[in-house]
């Protein structure tokens, strides 16, 4: 009798076994969906181009089909989404289908995404880099001459990007007593002093120290005078509707800065060859022994009207 029961319960024992054992091979087994979003693109172009992607394809989704125990542990990152472009000799706008590397025995289960790319010509330019303060240093205040080794960088990107900066910045802060070389990574703005990302610094990063602890100079203010308008176009008005920065901190030798008006001047500007509303570049007009933090440049808004 006891010999009996025992079989029975080994029985029940090992039919259960069997029974799970099918349904986890059946469950692994299975095809199964699963959607995979935001894969990143990467795109090869040949070594004298950019390109630049619509904002809206930087990242791809994808729904892939396959054995259960290969796709629930698949992620995002296992995958990688390419654009070959490196065939590609001219500028050009294109429309490609993104190849996805998928494990073997998975596919995707919807079409291959197609993203917009356009192709353009690479560049390159040198800059100089300038001290850009972290936090504007009070009128009044004292702040010492930076030394930045090496003094210039090349920029790389595209050629209509390159076009839009301004400055080569480092951040530093003008309370920190750099008296050792730090190192800093150099920055790409616009005349806004937005910071550009689309394009490359080849050297990544620069050296800052103070010249030395004994060329502490004042800082003061001042407000940024109107340029004055040459060469007018023949037929037309053109009236300054403002300039960027209007207020510069101006720092050197105190007995310098006495010198100053409460505003500093700008060098004339040529505007033959306006025709519609738009702006143009100028420069400061300083002695050589004064530094602006802001830098030199300065944005002028104008307004063109037609003379009837």
């Amino acid at each position: 009798m006891m010999s009996d029961l025992t079989t029975r319960i080994l029985a029940i024992i090992l039919a259960i076994f069997l029974w799970t054992y099918v349904r986890l091979s059946m469950r692994e087994g299975a095809v199964v969906h699963r959607a995979l979003n935001n894969i990143p693109v990467s795109v090869s172009v040949a070594p004298s181009w950019a390109y630049k992607l619509d904002q809206r394809y930087g990242t791809v989704n994808l729904t892939v089909k396959g054995p259960a125990a290969l796709v629930n542990n698949l992620s995002r990152d296992d995958l990688e989404a390419k654009v070959d472009l490196s065939d590609v000799r001219e500028a050009r706008s294109l429309r490609r289908t993104v190849k996805v590397n998928l494990p073997k025995g998975v596919v995707s289960a919807t079409k291959l995404p197609q993203i917009n790319v356009t192709l353009v010509p690479l560049a390159r330019k040198d800059f100089p880099i300038t001290v850009s303060f972290i936090t504007q240093p009070k009128v009044g205040a004292k702040v010492g001459e930076y030394l930045i080794q090496p003094d210039t960088v090349t920029v790389e990107g595209p050629a209509d990007e390159l076009d839009k900066v301004k400055y080569i910045v480092v951040r530093v802060d003008p309370t920190e007593q750099l008296t050792s070389k730090r190192e800093f990574t150099p920055r790409a703005v616009d005349i806004t002093g937005e910071r550009i990302e689309t394009v490359t610094m080849l050297t990544p990063t620069v050296t800052v120290r103070m010249a030395s602890l004994t060329g502490e100079h004042l800082t003061r203010q001042v407000a940024v005078r109107d340029p004055q308008l040459e060469k007018l176009p023949r037929g037309y008005s053109v009236t300054i509707t403002g300039v960027r920065p209007d207020v510069v901190t101006v720092s050197g030798d105190a007995t310098v800065l006495d010198t100053l008006a409460g505003y500093v001047d700008c060098e004339p500007l040529d505007v033959h060859t306006l025709r519609s509303n738009g702006s143009r570049t100028t420069r400061l007009k300083l002695p050589p022994e004064l530094t602006v933090q802001e830098g030199a440049d300065v944005h002028v808004g104008l307004n063109v009207h037609p003379i009837k």
